[in-house]
């Protein structure tokens, strides 16, 4: 979410601007963006392996594991870290789990 400008730190915020416009003029994404864009290609594929077995699933396991381990390191408690990434995986939260979805139709 976009923080209001703070007015004394215009310089800082100048240069950001000059930086991002060049970012955008070499058509080069910023991080941010790239990690929006892996989380949704994540999101697809959990969707895709939901319901179709011929995909690999266990890869989409790895990656959930990762992102736990991965808070942990930081710091966080293992089971609320699972819990939050359930959360935040909603509708592919039997992945982490190591469920599969049942196929509808």
């Amino acid at each position: 979410m976009p923080r209001k400008p703070d007015l004394t730190n215009a310089g800082a915020q100048s240069r950001t601007a000059r930086w991002r416009a060049r970012l955008r003029q070499a058509g080069r994404p910023e991080a941010s963006t790239v990690d929006v864009e892996v989380a949704a290609a994540v999101a697809a594929y959990a969707t895709e392996a939901a319901v179709d077995a011929r995909l690999e699933i266990g890869t989409l396991r790895m990656l959930m594991r990762d992102a736990v381990d991965r808070l942990v390191a930081r710091g966080y408690d293992r089971e609320e870290a699972k819990r939050k990434v359930r959360t935040r995986l909603g509708r592919f939260a039997f992945v982490v789990a190591g469920e599969r979805a049942a196929v509808s139709g």
